[in-house]
């Protein structure tokens, strides 16, 4: 498995004043153990106002400690191996989405077992590959089918696409990138 960064959004209820106060104080257990968060990774966070979650939330950007996510799920993934690379295979339809979700869903199944409902959400990031329709039908389906795979109990955890397919085909698009040429970099390519 190669090493790459997935970034990972947490959006923070702020009165979870408890994960708040660890992640500003850097509590290397809670990085580790409640977050799955690389502890080295100073996390960006942001408060926002008036959000479905409430008044005031904060919205705290990390990145994933992708081994301690695999290490987590490794005898799911041990028992089921074969059945996770076919099916990924058969829902992939070549695009590269349903293997790009695998860790972050992984992720943010492990993580919403420390956050209570209504203290906070998990987002995980689709890396390098642009929404669309296609590849959003190809990411819920696949989300779908390793959270079965792997008996992952409790509804889907939300995704978001790093790339949008209007980003890289409007007329704009040119401009972004010669403005922002990172954000169009692949996350193999580019983990800043």
């Amino acid at each position: 498995m190669p090493l790459t960064s997935f970034p990972a959004l947490l959006v923070v209820n702020a009165s979870n004043t408890s994960l708040i106060t660890s992640i500003v104080n850097e509590d290397q257990d809670t990085y580790l153990n409640i977050m799955h968060a690389n502890h080295r990774k100073t996390p960006v966070m942001k408060m926002l106002t008036n959000t479905e979650m409430g008044s005031a939330t904060w919205l705290v950007s990390v990145e994933m400690d992708t081994i301690h996510v695999m290490s987590r799920f490794a005898d799911g993934i041990a028992l089921h191996q074969d059945e996770i690379l076919q099916t990924l295979l058969d829902v992939d339809q070549s695009t590269g989405v349903a293997y790009s979700i695998f860790v972050p869903l992984l992720w943010a199944c492990a993580v919403r077992t420390h956050i209570p409902t209504g203290m906070g959400e998990l987002i995980f990031i689709v890396p390098g590959v642009a929404h669309s329709v296609i590849t959003q039908d190809i990411a819920v389906r696949g989300i779908s089918a390793i959270m079965e795979i792997l008996g992952i109990d409790g509804p889907a955890p939300r995704h978001v696409f790093q790339l949008s397919s209007r980003q890289m085909t409007e007329s704009l698009s040119s401009q972004d990138t010669f403005v922002n040429p990172l954000f169009f970099a692949h996350n193999n390519l580019c983990d800043s």
